[in-house]
């Protein structure tokens, strides 16, 4: 159960005043776990534990900050207003809970400054964490908030008020002033530079750099980079503050020094040359340690902040080592110095010990304003300076050159004469050169004739040998290429000749078995009485011995139709297609044995060849595999394919069936008629079906076994 007796008294809304702190109407809970929820510090176990509000905490990053107040309002009317809790400092996640009707549930309203812009319930101003609250006439409402900080930073509570329309009219304000701002930066950054491009003065490549990164800090105090930019990672806008702290004043006196001090001092530039290292080093040490522990955050800007003082120290020994040089463009420069100092003091010390709520950046652009039109000033005088000695310059040089040329022409006097009296002798020289050029003329001109002509007899010789060399080339070529095809034709004529033995054999040897029956039969067959019962008998086994007879006929005309195939249509099959096309003649028993078939076609996924070849050689194979399974696990059937060579693809058809004994059974696995398992029906004819087609593509077959573990079948086809 909430109370309102919970807070010591009730702040009326209808009565606040603009730009005042009511901080001290809160009272605060420190939560060091950073686990309690709103229920429990709302409740009357917590309430002894709400402390008056104190300027002074220590808030770890790991804790959270809870405060209640409870608002009223006394006036008539409804009363709409927007309250900043904090400002940037330590506000980073704010929770605020507003109490509904019912005492033990609250609305929940979002803001802080390291939320997204979809978080904030307030997002025109992001430099600081406000809501919006509505209190009807006569209405009480208890408010608390929980403020957790991520960045390492004290939280600064505000607790201030303003309706809506100042707030809308202030942020319209501020926006305008920031857009005239940035504006007056851009064209200082266009001028700058273009001034580099005519007077090639470094230093105003660090002036553009340091005014390039005011406009990024003042972008950043003011929330543009949240309200815009990283809308939804607001967290990144912090790393501009450390750039912009640790970067600009390195800018900032690398132009001051550039462009006061001469040149010639190297002291100085050499001191600022390796402070601006160390300074840069130290930025990025600090970015990266950031970057790993964000709770850092405060720390690097602590650490930028105390190195203020040492760098106006430089400075100021820097504007007392310029006054002794001798130019009154450096006035300028001191002054802009001092007054960009001076209004950074001036704002620090406003926003530390005045009883404004805002981080007011006016002083300071003032000074940044009136720096910049100094400084402007200061170099347009120096670039006037320039101009004069340049124009000096010049003018001496003219000087210079004029006499030098008066000299050069009393010098020229005197060598024509010289060459007047040369020329005469070189003139009686070149009439006896002519004489001897023309004589080497005549003597050049047969040397050129003896030339070409042994040019030609050359030419004529080196068409020759081109000629000899490509009839030998030709030759050579033409000799390897027959010899080639003799080989070739060779190891065929020899492969058929085995073929044709083994046929042979093989027919002998099927034939004689039912010749034999037949005529042994009909040898019992008794002529004599051919109503004898044995007759009967006799003319069963002929006609069964027939059979067989038959179906040997058979084998051996599809075996012969397979090596005579010529004639039939080479076409483009796929792999795929083809193994699932016997899968699908095979459904019942692939499904009555529950086989497993995996199919992994990677890059060669088509084969040239005939295709009912192709779909008998892979339903030999696979229906093999079913029937010389394992009975002890279930079948699995694995398909592969890819390029063995560049001429080549290789299909292996692995299982885990039976397996087969290679070191007896090798040089009988591929023969006609050949069974290894007795207990399964067939007629050994399946792989030598196989191997003879795979043959007749142009390919080959080979296998490999071991009992009980299973077989596979590698399947060459020409590519």
């Amino acid at each position: 159960m909430v109370s309102f007796a919970f807070a010591n008294k009730k702040l009326d809304i209808s009565s606040v005043k603009a730009d005042v702190s009511y901080a001290s109407s809160i009272k605060y809970l420190v939560d060091t776990s950073g686990q309690l929820s709103i229920l429990q510090v709302s409740s009357e176990a917590y309430n002894a534990d709400f402390k008056h509000y104190s300027k002074n905490f220590n808030i770890q990053n790991n804790q959270a900050l809870w405060g209640r107040l409870t608002i009223t309002n006394s006036d008539s009317k409804s009363v709409t207003s927007v309250v900043m809790i904090s400002d940037w400092i330590g506000g980073d996640i704010v929770n605020i809970y507003l109490q509904k009707d019912d005492e033990q549930d609250f609305d929940v309203l979002k803001t802080g400054y390291l939320r997204s812009i979809k978080e904030k319930t307030i997002s025109e101003d992001c430099s600081r964490s406000y809501f919006k609250l509505k209190l009807n006439s006569k209405e009480t409402k208890q408010v608390y908030f929980r403020l957790q900080n991520l960045t390492g930073f004290q939280p600064r509570i505000i607790l201030s008020f303003e309706s809506k329309d100042n707030f809308k009219a202030r942020v319209q304000n501020r926006d305008l002033l920031q857009g005239l701002f940035q504006g007056v930066l851009l064209l200082l950054i266009a001028f700058s530079i273009i001034a580099y491009y005519f007077v090639k003065e470094k230093s105003l490549l660090f002036y553009s750099l340091h005014i390039f990164l005011i406009g990024l800090f003042f972008l950043n105090f003011h929330g543009f980079f949240q309200s815009h930019l990283f809308t939804e990672s607001p967290f990144i806008s912090h790393f501009f503050w450390i750039i912009a702290l640790g970067g600009g004043t390195v800018a900032y006196i690398h132009f001051l020094v550039g462009i006061t001090i001469p040149k010639s001092d190297n002291n100085w530039i050499k001191w600022v040359k390796t402070y601006s290292l160390i300074k840069i080093a130290l930025l990025i040490g600090t970015l990266i340690g950031i970057i790993l522990d964000f709770s850092l955050y405060s720390y690097g800007i602590n650490i930028f902040l105390a190195l203020t003082p040492f760098e106006f120290l430089i400075v100021v020994i820097y504007i007392i080592a310029s006054v002794s040089v001798k130019n009154k463009a450096n006035l300028f420069f001191i002054i802009g110095a001092f007054l960009l100092y001076a209004g950074t003091t001036a704002t620090y010390l406003k926003y530390e010990l005045s009883s404004r709520l805002y981080a007011d950046s006016t002083f300071i652009q003032i000074g940044v304003c009136l720096e910049i039109i100094l400084f402007s000033i200061g170099i347009a005088y120096r670039f006037n300076q320039l101009e004069k000695k340049r124009v000096f310059e010049n003018e001496n040089l003219i000087t210079r050159l004029r006499e030098e040329e008066e000299a050069q022409v009393r010098i020229n006097e005197g060598l024509e004469r010289k060459v007047k009296e040369r020329t005469k002798t070189l003139e009686s020289q070149q009439l006896k050169i002519v004489e001897q050029n023309n004589e080497l003329k005549k003597q050049q001109k047969e040397l050129e004739t003896q030339k070409n002509q042994l040019a030609l007899q050359n030419q004529i010789i080196e068409q020759q040998n081109s000629q000899l060399l490509l009839t030998s080339e030709n030759l050579e070529s033409l000799v390897k290429s027959r010899t080639e095809e003799l080989s070739k034709a060779n190891r065929a004529l020899i492969r058929h000749i085995h073929q044709l033995q083994d046929f042979a054999y093989i027919t002998a040897h099927n034939l004689r078995g039912p010749i034999a029956s037949l005529m042994g039969l009909i040898n019992i067959f008794n002529k004599n009485d051919l109503n004898d019962s044995f007759n009967q008998k006799v003319l069963e086994e002929i006609e069964v011995s027939t059979l067989k007879l038959n179906d040997v006929v058979k084998d051996l005309n599809e075996i012969l139709q397979i090596k005579k195939g010529n004639n039939l249509k080479i076409e483009n099959i796929s792999i795929e297609e083809i193994v699932k096309l016997v899968l699908r003649d095979l459904y019942y028993q692939v499904k009555q044995y529950n086989v497993k078939v995996d199919i992994s076609i990677k890059d060669a996924k088509w084969i040239n060849g005939i295709r009912s070849y192709v779909n008998s050689i892979f339903a030999i194979i696979i229906e093999n595999a079913i029937k010389y399974r394992s009975k002890k696990r279930s079948l699995e059937i694995k398909v592969e394919s890819t390029f063995f060579t560049s001429n080549e693809i290789l299909v292996t058809i692995e299982d885990n069936g039976m397996g087969i004994d290679l070191s007896k059974y090798r040089d009988k696995i591929f023969g006609l008629y050949q069974r290894f398992h007795i207990h399964v029906e067939g007629k050994g004819m399946g792989l030598y079906l196989a191997k003879t087609q795979i043959e007749a593509l142009g390919g080959r077959i080979d296998i490999e076994s071991d009992v009980e573990k299973g077989t596979t079948f590698y399947l060459y086809f020409p590519f």
